[in-house]
């Protein structure tokens, strides 16, 4: 049920969207042999990567690789750098997004190549030698103080091919998509409801929710999304790394812990107690909208996305709250896409130009960009404020992605992990939403999945 996008798995629940619908991270273990290809690429470093670029006098054109898809944002971008910088000049070497995944590997091993392009496999890209080491770079623009070391970790990957772990290889600027709570204006209001603290103060809304005859969520299971739930609350119980130390198959990560466990009894609880509307089961994603768009349900968890594309009536009023923590004061986790991420190539005649401009996505500048055409958030635009009911839906969204960023709470879905766990998430959540399962038993489910995943990518 995944799509590709740029070579990636795409989390199933995602639209496809201008960039937004590329996926936080996904990484997997290489072999050996290519596991020594990585480290003998860890040499390829820019001519300035060990201390301060050098850039040229004259004009100098800069390749970024774009998808026909992203070619919008893309140019968007390009346009707004050309107007801020003397000396050097972005130009877009567009192809079908169909050809996107055959094209990068192709190009990128000639001299005539792309010097930017958001990577399609960047594990296998760092092992063939094409991907820039961005390391002196980020000392110089001070990329690690900006950005936390979530939001850095998928432009990780080590010399044995894990990603999240090693030198850097993709960087830029925090921009994109967010999950959270959605929640009805009016019921909130209805029921005197506030932004909850914790997990356990969600909890109790949700049975206040229900002891008024209101669905306390909305969701579809036929397409297993009550996994954004079950995703952010294993980032919750086991923390952002923990969680990703799995998806990015870091060896000894395991996900059969007793906080994944206690996660998914908690999510199976919920499930029981009757939580989630009667045919959760039996819809997608489309329905779910109308449902909620209806008025019929208090809160439906899902990313930004879904702001877009006329999924509601114009008349429904409805907010976004960030996903709680575990206890008051914790940090706030959820998944969250990169649209300004992009690599430098290995063979780019012009390193030092083309992390300026990978520098410059981290910019303010860059990031309004993103908000305006490619309709998604961005971290360090807008003052951070503790979650409120009050103010607009697109003030809210923001806040959410700068809360999460700001506390180093990013993380990517566990079914990016691999086509083995992607493949069974719909059914395994199902069953416990059927009653015919267990938390437990699903997280030993997926982790069988896990370890059948990692061995089919050693092999």
């Amino acid at each position: 049920m995944s799509m590709i996008w740029k070579g990636k798995a795409m989390p199933y629940h995602q639209p496809a969207r201008v960039r937004a619908a590329r996926p936080v991270r996904l990484g997997k273990a290489l072999g050996p042999a290519a596991a020594t290809l990585v480290s003998t690429s860890l040499a390829l470093t820019g001519l300035g990567a060990a201390g301060a670029p050098a850039f040229a006098s004259g004009p100098v054109v800069i390749k970024l690789f774009s998808g026909s898809g992203t070619a919008t944002l893309n140019q968007a971008l390009a346009n707004a750098f050309n107007k801020s910088q003397k000396g050097v000049k972005v130009v877009l070497m567009t192809v079908p997004d169909t050809d996107y995944n055959t094209a990068l590997p192709r190009d990128l091993r000639t001299s005539s190549g792309p010097d930017v392009f958001a990577p399609s496999a960047l594990v296998q890209e760092v092992a063939d030698g094409e991907v820039l080491n961005l390391d002196g770079y980020a000392r110089h623009y001070g990329w690690t103080k900006k950005f936390s070391p979530q939001a850095l970790a998928p432009g990780r990957v080590s010399s044995k091919g894990v990603i999240g772990r090693g030198p850097l290889y993709e960087a830029g600027g925090q921009a994109g998509v967010v999950t959270g709570i959605f929640y009805n204006r009016a019921l909130m209001a209805k029921l005197r409801l506030h932004v909850p603290k914790t997990i356990s103060q969600f909890a109790a809304e949700l049975a206040t929710a229900k002891a008024h005859g209101v669905t306390p969520i909305i969701c579809s299971n036929e397409d297993g999304l009550t996994g954004h739930l079950f995703d952010m609350l294993l980032g919750d119980y086991m923390g952002a790394k923990g969680i990703d130390n799995v998806i990015d198959n870091v060896p000894g990560s395991s996900l059969d812990t007793p906080d994944a466990v206690a996660a998914a009894n908690l999510l199976g609880s919920w499930m029981s107690k009757g939580y989630f509307n009667s045919d959760a089961n039996a819809i997608q994603q489309t329905q779910s909208y109308q449902e909620f768009g209806a008025g019929d349900g208090l809160f439906f968890i899902s990313g930004s996305w879904i702001e877009f594309g006329g999924n509601f009536p114009k008349t429904f009023s409805y907010g976004m709250m960030p996903f709680p923590p575990v206890t008051v004061g914790g940090p706030y986790v959820g998944m969250e896409s990169n649209d300004l991420a992009f690599s430098v190539a290995a063979k780019s005649a012009h390193k030092d130009q083309a992390a300026q401009f990978v520098n410059w996505l981290s910019t303010p500048a860059a990031a309004r960009v993103v908000v305006k055409v490619g309709g998604g958030n961005a971290y360090g635009l807008a003052r951070i404020v503790p979650p409120a009911l009050a103010g607009s839906l697109q003030a809210q969204t923001e806040n959410v992605y700068q809360l999460v960023q700001r506390d180093n709470g990013v993380l990517n879905w566990l079914q990016n992990q691999g086509p083995i766990v992607n493949s069974d998430f719909p059914p395994q959540l199902q069953l416990l939403m059927a009653g015919k399962t267990t938390g437990a038993a699903m997280i030993q489910k997926f982790q069988s999945d896990v370890v059948a995943d990692r061995q089919a990518t050693s092999s």
